[in-house]
This record gives C-alpha cells, sequence and structure tokens, in this order.
C-alpha cells in the first residue's frame, strides 16, 4: 500500500495532468520510479514536447519550490 505522502505526490500528478489535458495538451504519467520528470507534455501538432517534475505538499504552503532547471 501506498504511503500518504506517495498518494499525494501521484494525486497532484494527475491534477496537474487534468489542467494540462483541459488547456489542449496531450499528456503522459510517467512511472513513479522515473527520473527527473512526472509528465511528459506535448502540444496537439507535436512540434513540441516539454517534461514537467510535479512537487506536492498535504498542507497549504506559502512559497514555490523552483530549482534552476
Amino acid at each position: 500500500m501506498a504511503s500518504k505522502g506517495q498518494q499525494t505526490g501521484m494525486r497532484a500528478v494527475h491534477l496537474v495532468a487534468a489542467e494540462l489535458v483541459g488547456q489542449g495538451f496531450i499528456v503522459s504519467p510517467t512511472s513513479r520510479n522515473a527520473f527527473g520528470a512526472d509528465l511528459l507534455i506535448t502540444n496537439e501538432s507535436c512540434s513540441r514536447a516539454f517534461s514537467v517534475q510535479v512537487k506536492a505538499n498535504s498542507r497549504p504552503a506559502s512559497f514555490w519550490l523552483l530549482g534552476e532547471k
């Protein structure tokens, strides 16, 4: 059984994926142990591709976690 933290993380990944699909992107979640990317995203014409790493916290935060990349 997945821990509460894992469940929170996967919930966040699916919520972000749903929002991006609603914006017109094609989205594919990666496996849970994939390095660096939680979502692989492309536009409708497949001319641009993106990888997104989703960070989640079960408690509200007043800041954004951003790295150099």
